[in-house]
């Protein structure tokens, strides 16, 4: 498994799954009427920093950060504080300015949506005690709100929870504007999942129904996706023809069988056959038949 996600995921998808990671961020503030231990505060200063630090200086490098930080000196657009932007996108859900414990912008119930339909929306009460669960046929975790008046499970919706950012004036202000342009580059570097569906859809069209090797479907999948149209690249569509028909023996390439196949009575009718633009005439016999 390890291998598997080795290959499979990028090394800044790995780097921005160690510094931004929310539900590593809102683990940290578990714990009774919102008193935390030494430990929680020391293991949220120093979560993801060192990754984090890594980003934050590519974004920095950026040609329109750049350009933005000499426009807006007063932006802490600079490696050197990253910390200070990291520690801005951990203290919206640490310290003063908490989404769990003070219900910042009013987004807890959008952060943390019930687990089932049924069992309602957060209560009014006041918060007693917060607790993250893990179970281990689980992939994601379960947040335990423990009010006044009842318990109420939840799982944690990044997806809505980062739209806050953008949506919500209390969570942007207090985010800040330097972690808020550090996300919008850290989004951006997902890709376009349309982009997937499309690279999937030209792999399909590849694909034979008898099967072929993985390699082979790639190979042709790769061709297909970056060559430009046909009809654009002439020469190349003449070449490739030439070697699919005649071969190659300098480089041990055989020619290819041309994939018509003509049955032997079909070809004994149609030699009788005249094909005329003003009438159709299956043989001299009906000359004078018309369709």
């Amino acid at each position: 498994m390890d291998s598997r996600y080795a290959t499979s995921v990028s090394e800044a998808a790995h780097i921005l799954g160690r510094c931004l990671h929310l539900p590593d961020v809102v683990s940290f503030v578990q714990g009774l009427n919102g008193r935390f231990t030494a430990r929680q505060v020391a293991a949220r200063d120093v979560y993801g920093n060192a990754e984090f630090r890594s980003f934050y200086t590519y974004v920095c490098s950026l040609a329109h950060i750049k350009r933005l930080a000499k426009e807006e000196e007063e932006l802490k657009l600079l490696p050197a504080l990253s910390n200070h932007a990291h520690r801005q996108f951990k203290d919206v859900v640490f310290q003063v300015s908490q989404v769990v414990w003070m219900d910042l912008g009013g987004c807890r119930k959008y952060w943390f949506p019930p687990e089932r339909p049924e069992e309602g929306t957060h209560s009014q009460a006041p918060l007693k005690e917060f607790t993250v669960k893990s179970e281990d046929h689980e992939i994601d975790e379960k947040f335990v709100f423990t009010y006044d008046d009842g318990v109420y499970t939840a799982r944690l919706d990044q997806a809505t929870a980062f739209s806050t950012f953008y949506t919500n004036e209390a969570i942007y202000q207090a985010a800040g504007k330097e972690f808020c342009i550090a996300l919008d580059v850290a989004l951006a570097m997902s890709g376009s999942e349309a982009v997937v569906g499309s690279y999937y859809s030209v792999m399909n069209t590849q694909s034979k129904a008898e099967g072929q090797l993985n390699d082979t479907l790639t190979q042709r999948t790769n061709v297909d996706w970056c060559f430009l149209m046909p009809l654009q690249c002439v020469e190349t569509i003449r070449e490739v023809a030439s070697l699919y028909l005649d071969g190659n023996k300098e480089i041990g390439l055989p020619r290819h069988q041309i994939p018509v196949f003509v049955d032997e009575r079909g070809r004994a009718l149609n030699k009788y056959a005249l094909y005329r633009t003003d009438y159709f005439v299956l043989n001299e016999k009906d000359k004078d038949y018309k369709k």
